[in-house]
């Protein structure tokens, strides 16, 4: 098994540490002068999906230093880690949820398009 790059494990945990100060940030808007702000949106789809992506990167060279198998997709990393049992099972659950969330804002058009999904919970 391969060393951890603690380098990049580092590199990813600051970007989800700047993304989320930035969503606090948008999150202190009021809601509804918030979803009237396109740029606001925008804002938010990218940095939720910087979080996402910068944590399935941890996911996968976890897995792949430490391993686990090769997972299938996105989500099925965190229930590698879970095998692998560096992950509870309810964690690696709802990070899978949040990797399915990811390729929902990817492949939205706009956030608006998909409300009704998200409110829905079909992510």
């Amino acid at each position: 098994m391969a060393d951890l790059r603690l380098d990049r494990l580092r590199e990813l945990a600051a970007e989800i540490r700047r993304a989320v100060g930035q969503l606090r940030s948008l999150g202190s808007v009021p809601r509804a002068e918030f979803l009237e702000d396109a740029n606001a949106l925008n804002s938010a789809k990218y940095l939720l999906i910087v979080c996402c992506e910068a944590t399935i990167d941890i996911c996968n060279h976890l897995a792949a230093r430490r391993g686990g198998r090769a997972p299938e997709d996105y989500g099925d990393c965190f229930a590698v880690l879970g095998e692998m049992k560096a992950l509870g099972p309810d964690l690696s659950s709802r990070l899978a949820r949040m990797a399915r969330f990811r390729n929902l804002l990817v492949h939205l058009p706009s956030i608006h398009s998909g409300e009704s999904e998200i409110r829905n919970g079909n992510m």
